[in-house]
């Protein structure tokens, strides 16, 4: 029973759409720092994982005179080295950069970030080998010693992939000479290493410390590598030199 002078009240349309708007304004302000607090968090859960490779690389260190793990680029199912598990295409297996730090790991998990989500093209990745890390082909198989400053030579970069594959980039050809450092994974147009974070990325130096920084602030010398100064550009789609030459490894 409606009482005398009641009169029932609601929302204009104008009102709704002003309702919406605010709503709307709001979502579009809140949604990218969502989603930039959830990439900050991986991105710290990716550098505790790289410290702990770089304690397990000072601990390999120790234990093998010094030395940085052998030189040894594309091996495939890096932490398996099971022959009946690979096909013979895969090449024999080899000691590498990632398989060394296991038994001071114990946990091959953190081998990969947790923000990369996509496979290599062509691979899957198995429970064994599971990476999204690139080593630093400049300084393995060489002594501590010779490198002047371990603290700022990098000894692990990011991938933006996940690889059965240990990879090294840049590579060498000899132990004083190495390819390009640069690569910037088409179609994106961006950086293919170390830009999987916030336009940067995670790197493990040669001392065991890990750190981040903006990929364009990366220069060929925090490789080791000479001429020094050459980098991505702002856009991360460009290099000051050329990407293909080659380069001398100066420690």
């Amino acid at each position: 029973m409606r009482l005398p002078g009641y009169r029932r009240q609601g929302f204009t349309l104008i009102e709704l759409l002003v309702v919406i708007a605010i709503l709307a304004i709001l979502a579009a302000i809140l949604f990218p720092v969502f989603a930039q607090a959830r990439e900050r968090a991986r991105m710290t859960s990716c550098l505790s994982n790289m410290r702990q490779m770089g304690l397990a690389l000072d601990m390999y260190a120790q234990s093998y005179d010094e030395m940085m793990p052998p030189y040894q680029d594309a091996v495939y199912d890096f932490a398996n080295p099971d022959p009946a598990t690979r096909s013979r295409a895969d090449g024999p297996w080899r000691p590498n950069y990632l398989w060394c730090l296991q038994p001071y790991l114990k946990n091959q998990q953190i081998q990969a970030c947790p923000s990369v989500t996509r496979n290599e093209g062509g691979q899957e990745v198995t429970p064994y080998s599971r990476g999204s890390y690139m080593g630093n082909g400049a300084i393995m198989g060489k002594p501590l010693a010779v490198i002047s400053s371990p603290a700022d030579i990098v000894y692990m970069q990011e991938y933006r992939l996940l690889t059965r594959v240990a990879w090294l980039r840049p590579n060498c050809t000899s132990p004083t000479r190495c390819g390009a450092w640069c690569w910037w994974g088409v179609p994106q147009l961006v950086p293919g290493y170390s830009h999987v974070h916030m336009e940067g990325g995670n790197f493990v130096l040669a001392d065991g410390h890990a750190r981040y920084k903006k990929t364009t602030a990366m220069r060929s010398g925090d490789f080791g590598l000479s001429p020094p100064d050459d980098h991505w550009d702002a856009k991360g789609n460009g290099h000051s030199g050329t990407c293909g030459k080659a380069y001398t490894v100066q420690l």
